[in-house]
């Protein structure tokens, strides 16, 4: 199974005082992936976007899009979660059984790396816009 990832939404921040590379609180994310070849001729797509209070306080939410030809399944769920002093920011409820998961930006925030798959079977999300995500589900269904 080929693994593309794609590019995603607004830049993310958490944490204290330097996590300059980290989730930061005022912030807004928006990651996502996109993977060729799962489940036979099929694309999946995924996103992650929220926002993130003053108190560090997430609220984002989870898009998870199949395209199989020019049919397409689309699963959105909301979530909560916390950015942490180190950086880190911690995404309540969206990981295997409903476990956490805990997301870290790298590469000057252009890639956030997630320590489970939250849904789709990747870990690494490059930042993009919601326009960009919907261009490249709009794109699989042209193919």
């Amino acid at each position: 199974m080929a693994l593309l990832v794609a590019a995603l939404l607004a830049g993310c921040g958490v944490g204290g005082e330097g996590a300059s590379d980290g989730f930061a609180a005022g912030d807004e994310f928006s990651y996502m992936v996109e993977i060729t070849g799962a489940d036979g001729d099929a694309t999946r797509f995924g996103l992650l976007a929220g926002t993130i209070s003053s108190n560090g306080q997430v609220v984002g939410e989870r898009r998870l899009v199949t395209v199989q030809g020019t049919r397409t399944t689309n699963d959105t769920t909301e979530f909560t979660g916390e950015a942490n002093e180190d950086g880190t920011a911690t995404f309540r409820g969206i990981g295997p059984d409903g476990g956490d998961v805990t997301a870290t930006l790298e590469d000057s925030k252009s890639v956030m790396v997630t320590d489970q798959e939250p849904g789709i079977p990747a870990t690494s999300w490059h930042r993009a816009s919601l326009p960009a995500f919907n261009n490249a589900v709009q794109d699989a269904v042209r193919r």
